[in-house]
């Protein structure tokens, strides 16, 4: 082989081992950091155990996640992309009411956080006065992303006639996932969540919602 392209597919290989090593030592992390919240709790919990169970030197979590913080919002935001694409199929399989939708939509990110409702629960508070990090605007993103696809369905229901032309579908969205953020939370503040209650109590206030969104010959 020509030691030119012999030295490429050297650096390639090495390569391909390190990103495969880097992948290896966030699952560890993940898994680890999971096991020892879902133990001791987050507040019981500490970056050194974490790194314990993860097999790691202490130093490397900080590769990863900046603190504590940081290190519980990464327990969410691999598989969140993808329970939130995974709800708005689900919503834009429905035809009807758009406040049908959004219950289908919601429905889903409910079964994700009840999974694990403390870490949900520890998740929420602690995002919600994250700032900086490395997790934390990964995860700001992808509730701009929510509220994309919430404007969708927004958007679609005006095509139909269902919702007022008046309303900017952006600004719709943004209300709908507010009240959503604070019932789950609510749901999950409690000693056994009740999930179909919630639920209940959610459809309520979009209910209302959706009174002063109606066209106004509906």
């Amino acid at each position: 082989m020509d030691p030119a392209r012999q030295a490429e597919t050297e650096a390639a290989a090495g390569y391909g081992r390190r990103d495969a090593n880097k992948r290896e030592k966030l699952r560890r992390i993940r898994q680890a950091a999971r096991d020892v919240f879902l133990e001791k709790g987050y507040e019981g919990a500490t970056l050194r155990e974490i790194a314990v169970a993860a097999d790691v030197a202490f130093g490397t979590l900080f590769l990863y996640a900046k603190n504590k913080q940081d290190l519980l919002l990464l327990l969410f935001d691999e598989e969140l992309p993808a329970v939130t694409e995974r709800a708005y199929k689900r919503a834009t399989a429905i035809e009807g009411l758009l406040i049908d939708q959004l219950m289908a939509f919601f429905a889903e990110i409910y079964t994700f956080f009840a999974q694990t409702p403390a870490l949900s629960r520890d998740m929420m508070r602690e995002f919600t006065f994250a700032g900086g990090g490395i997790v934390a605007p990964r995860l700001w993103e992808e509730v701009l992303v929510t509220e994309e696809y919430l404007a969708k369905l927004v958007a679609r229901a005006q095509e139909r006639g269902h919702v007022t032309s008046g309303v900017a579908p952006g600004l719709a969205a943004h209300v709908l996932f507010a009240l959503q953020r604070i019932e789950i939370r609510r749901c999950l503040d409690t000693q056994e969540p009740d999930i179909a209650a919630s639920l209940t109590r959610l459809r309520q206030q979009f209910e209302l919602v959706y009174a002063g969104l109606a066209a106004p010959n509906r």
